[in-house]
């Protein structure tokens, strides 16, 4: 029997991570150019979108294998919404600008374009996580005792994708041999009926 799984990686943290990583290059990146004169994201409110997208990875981090992400989601789908709304708004600024000057050539710098793109990665990533979460808790069964584990209690997964409860963990952590006869004898039942 294997032990339990160290660390797993859902699809919608991978494009959290992607998503976050892009708004962090995106601050460093040209926001706005002006014929041959560029301004960088870090130089105006990149520095607040450097900020969020750290804080939005940190809490993609903490969010990773735990049993309870709901306010690491939520945490991120507001730094992922503060994000974009800095980016389009940004966006919004310099087709302001474009319009009413006719001297000076302006257009978003890439740096702007994939800060929206990554804010919006954050807050998508966030909500496809959160309804997988909700989903997977709905259908919890332990693979050892076949119980129904409840949405507010701790479980364990294993690296074949099983999941057992609490109090079967408890019981293989003692005596590995225990947890293989409690199997047997639900397959034994199982048989009979």
């Amino acid at each position: 029997m294997s032990k339990t799984s160290s660390l797993k990686i859902s699809h919608p943290e991978i494009l959290g991570g992607i998503s976050g990583f892009l708004c962090f290059i995106g601050a460093f990146l040209p926001w706005v150019t002006a014929s041959i004169v560029h301004v960088d994201g870090v130089d105006g409110d990149g520095k607040f979108t450097l900020l969020f997208s750290l804080i939005a990875l940190g809490l993609l981090y903490l969010g990773i294998n735990r049993t309870k992400k709901n306010w690491t989601n939520m945490g991120i789908i507001l730094m992922g919404v503060l994000i974009a709304f800095i980016g389009l708004n940004v966006s919004n600024n310099i087709a302001a600008i474009e319009t009413t000057s006719s001297f000076v050539a302006t257009k978003v710098g890439t740096g702007t374009y994939l800060t929206i793109v990554g804010g919006i990665g954050l807050v998508f990533s966030a909500l496809w996580n959160q309804k997988l979460e909700s989903k997977k808790k709905s259908s919890l069964i332990c693979w050892a005792c076949r119980k129904k584990i409840p949405h507010d209690e701790q479980y364990h997964e294993w690296g074949d994708g099983a999941i057992i409860c609490n109090d079967c963990f408890k019981i293989y952590e003692q005596d590995e041999d225990k947890i293989l006869a409690k199997i047997e004898e639900y397959e034994k039942n199982k048989d009979l009926k």
